[in-house]
């Protein structure tokens, strides 16, 4: 508990914080909903992570995500974190026009902006004010929507799934494995779900996605050789409706 308050370092897994509805509609009717997820280390639970997907302004929709320390380690840590990104539908799939990271509240401060531009096919990072352009592929996304792609792909029967986020001023590849099934029990009930695997060198990141709310992620686990475990846990959800 302690070496987590010396180096805030939760804060780094809040985007692994998927809520996500996908539901049985049509992938360009996608409901607005709220959903909020516990973030544990040890059992014990040290913040609160919250998602939203709501309409924008002229055809774009807005996933947006909140996070901030709770409890004993509210005391040490005053981080919140936010982020947005807004995007379009495009060839059936999502495109992102803008991110946005903003951390605030702490000692350690960082705002970061992405602009894509899809007609130069190029993205501008704007990083505590320090700007610089890179070239992107045309199905890149950013590290917040690429998890809503995520659930979208599960729909299929696809084994594993790659994709290329803008991040950190650089190109960076996702890959995650589907590596079975599981029937967890969650604070919406007994849920069948999908387990999705994403391995790198030092770190293990494990999604357990539920069938019956489309493939909603439920339960996260983030493990890492220097710092452990941390869980992130579903508690609740609204503008969603459980298929039966």
């Amino acid at each position: 508990m302690h070496r987590f308050i010396r180096s805030n370092r939760w804060f780094r897994y809040a985007p692994l914080a998927v809520l996500l509805w996908i539901g049985n509609v049509a992938a360009q009717d996608l409901a607005p909903f709220t959903a909020a997820y516990a973030l544990k280390r040890g059992g014990m639970k040290i913040g609160d992570v919250q998602r939203e997907l709501r309409q924008g302004t002229n055809g774009t929709l807005v996933l947006t995500s909140r996070s901030k320390p709770t409890g004993l380690a509210a005391m040490f840590v005053k981080d919140v974190i936010a982020e947005s990104s807004t995007w379009i539908w495009h060839d059936k799939r999502p495109r992102p026009l803008e991110y946005t990271y903003d951390r605030s509240g702490g000692k350690r401060e960082r705002h970061v902006k992405l602009t894509f531009d899809w007609e130069t096919k190029a993205v501008t990072n704007d990083i505590s004010g320090d700007a610089w352009k890179m070239e992107v592929p045309p199905d890149a996304l950013d590290k917040l929507l690429y998890q809503l792609v995520l659930m979208l792909d599960l729909r299929t029967a696809a084994e594993s799934f790659q994709y290329e986020i803008a991040d950190g001023g650089k190109m960076k590849d996702y890959h995650f494995k589907v590596e079975g099934e599981e029937t967890l029990n969650t604070a919406l009930g007994n849920l069948k779900t999908r387990k999705l695997v994403r391995r790198r060198d030092d770190r293990t990141t494990t999604i357990w996605c539920a069938e019956a709310y489309g493939y909603l992620p439920v339960k996260i686990e983030q493990n890492e050789e220097d710092h452990g475990m941390l869980q992130l846990v579903i508690q609740s959800v609204t503008g969603i409706e459980k298929a039966p």
